[in-house]
């Protein structure tokens, strides 16, 4: 689903200060405004100006100094619009290190497209890359968005990583009798609120704010500082609605849908029939959820107020394809024919994704999943996938709040914690090893939850031998793979099998595959919590069968590792008469979230178990 007042990611933007020659004359930049800084917001002035609940003017003005190449991203214009919005003026200068003028660029020199193949849009992107062979290298922007219908209002970020702030405003004028609502997050300095004529005026000011430094693993939403607005009142194509609460916002969006469940008495029909063997209610959505993802392709589409009224059932049925609305809405009406009652929940996705605030109702969702009540738990449907297990979400979705559209309106629920149980990793392999160091490796993979693999057997054999890449494997010379939904048999053969040979002595790893390459940043003082990207359970046995003759000169010693959201075992065993040497381990991270107060105890551990996966396993051949 997608938000039609636009949010405008520009991360370069600002107003020029002008000498009357055109070129700049800026200050010199202070060190606490240097350090750790890659760009210098120099000057801004946001102005957003709503007129009615469903009209607003947003006038952008700004001057950035790039300091150098790692800011280089930051060299980009890229603006969204659609329907309900458009873009009035745009401007934007380019100025040398000595502030000289070299390049100036206007709405005609902006490119347009469509950007994702998989969406179906009445709108376009403006983007424009800004070349420089030098730094710093100083950039003025300024542009102005006319809306005619919203229903949220845009953030004020008033910084980003690695930017250090020189002055920056931002003023929101609203009639008085709509008025706003504000939040603001990492920042605690209050607007300064006056009236005009029969408006309210807020008013924020900012002067030099050193820059930020990134912590890896950490979430961007956690550290900058923000204020988001919401409206009370708003309208978007002549649909009127109430944001003062989650009841009233959910009853708004159900309204939209209400007449979307018109699947013909065929299709009602059919699905009677699909679940007419199912003993449960469970096993009969399971049986939908499975037809759904097996005949049904996601395609995002956002058309007139596509972004939030779904299409009708019968169109998703005849299409067999829709966005997460069209997909949530279909299998909505599916339950309905096979008797089960169903709700449409609107969430703010993506993996580690921003919880949405249950204090500061505000339209901050971009996708809908489904939720099924259950007698004793509910499940949860994410009806765009074709590989999640049916009635889980994955790190797409989980560990936040979800707006529940019921009959009754919006209620804000949360969405299932991610369990480590949920994404799990299981991969045996037997390795028949050659006298000179070759041999065939027979691996068995069975995943769940975010380990799986998808629909891995259309890939061509660089695919399939991609995929066993990205696991750890060595490129096989030789592949052939045989399996379904997510269990797996794969026969790769190698050249050369051990690490490296040297006489009589054979190095080999611990495990055919790297077992896990997790390498924590050196972080002494963070400061940030740390973020894995789900929980999971990852379990690996290795199988070495020697050739005639060969036994280890070493076996390491089993080891067990815990930390206080983890533990690590790994164990070896040498069997004698079958000349097999047997490797297992299992990785398992309770939590994917870790405090900053724990950090330094998580990156112990994995500095651990990479530790012991650097071990070598001697064998040696007897004389």
């Amino acid at each position: 689903m997608k938000k039609y007042i636009l949010f405008v990611y520009l991360l370069t933007s600002f107003i020029s200060i002008r000498a009357q020659d055109g070129d700049l004359h800026l200050k010199p930049l202070p060190d606490s405004l240097r350090l750790n800084a890659n760009s210098v917001l120099q000057e801004e002035s946001t102005i957003f100006e709503v007129k009615s609940a469903g009209k607003a003017i947003f006038t952008y003005h700004s001057l950035e100094t790039i300091l150098n190449e790692a800011a280089r991203g930051e060299l980009s214009f890229n603006i969204g619009v659609n329907k309900f919005s458009s873009l009035e003026s745009v401007a934007v200068t380019v100025y040398n290190a000595a502030g000289k003028q070299i390049m100036e660029y206007g709405k005609k020199d902006l490119a347009s497209y469509i950007y994702d193949e998989n969406l179906v849009a009445d709108g376009k992107q403006y983007t424009l890359s800004i070349p420089t062979t030098s730094y710093p290298v100083h950039i003025r922007k300024e542009f102005v968005l006319k809306y005619n219908g919203l229903t949220s209002y845009p953030d004020y970020y008033i910084q980003h990583y690695y930017q250090s702030v020189r002055k920056s405003s931002y003023k929101v004028i609203v009639p008085a009798d709509l008025d706003i609502r504000l939040k603001q997050y990492n920042y605690s300095e209050k607007p300064v609120i006056t009236t005009e004529k029969n408006n309210m005026v807020y008013y924020w000011t900012v002067a030099d704010k050193p820059a930020l430094k990134f912590e890896e693993g950490s979430l961007a939403y956690n550290d900058f500082p923000r204020i988001s607005f919401a409206p009370n009142k708003f309208s978007l194509d002549g649909y009127e609605g109430d944001l003062t609460s989650w009841k009233t916002f959910g009853n708004w969006y159900g309204d939209l849908g209400k007449q979307s469940h018109d699947l013909s008495p065929e299709t009602n029909k059919f699905i009677s029939s699909l679940v007419k063997d199912a003993a449960t209610d469970k096993e009969k959505a399971a049986l939908i959820y499975k037809y759904l993802q097996n005949n049904f392709r996601y395609v995002s589409i956002q058309l007139g107020i596509g972004g939030f009224k779904p299409f009708n059932a019968s169109f998703t049925d005849k299409k067999k394809y829709g966005d997460c609305k069209a997909l949530s809405t279909y299998t909505q009406a599916c339950l309905a024919a096979a008797g089960i009652r169903s709700h449409q929940a609107l969430i703010n996705a993506g993996y580690n994704g921003a919880p949405v605030d249950p204090a500061f109702p505000a339209n901050s969702f971009n996708h809908v999943i489904l939720c099924v009540p259950m007698e004793k738990d509910s499940l949860w449907l994410e009806c765009t996938s074709s590989t999640n297990d049916f009635g889980v979400l994955g790190g797409f979705t989980e560990n936040r709040n979800a707006l529940l559209v019921t009959d009754d309106g919006g209620v804000l629920v949360s969405t299932p914690k991610s369990r480590s149980t949920d994404n799990q990793a299981h991969v045996t392999t037997t390795v028949k090893m050659i006298e000179d160091g070759s041999g065939t490796a027979f691996v068995r993979l069975r995943t769940t939850g975010a380990f799986n693999t998808g629909e891995l057997l259309k890939e061509n054999e660089d695919g399939q031998k991609a995929y066993f890449v990205s696991l750890g494997f060595l490129p096989p010379e030789v592949m052939e793979i045989k399996g379904e939904n997510n269990s797996y048999n794969a026969e790769m053969n190698y050249s050369k099998i051990p690490s490296f040979i040297a006489g009589n002595k054979m190095f080999l790893h611990p495990s055919m595959h790297t077992f896990t390459n997790t390498i924590l940043p050196a972080d002494k003082d963070r400061i940030s919590n740390y973020y894995f990207h789900m929980p999971y359970i990852k379990n690996d046995t290795t199988i070495y069968q020697f050739p005639e003759g060969f036994v280890p000169d070493n076996l390491p010693v089993s080891k067990e590792l815990k930390f206080y959201s983890g533990k690590f075992n790994i164990k070896y065993e040498f069997n004698a008469g079958n000349r097999q040497l047997i490797t297992v381990s299992t990785l398992e991270l309770f939590d994917h979230i870790v405090p900053a107060a724990k950090y330094a105890e998580a990156k112990e551990f994995y500095d651990s178990v990479l530790a012991l996966y650097k071990n070598k396993i001697v064998i040696i051949r007897k004389s």
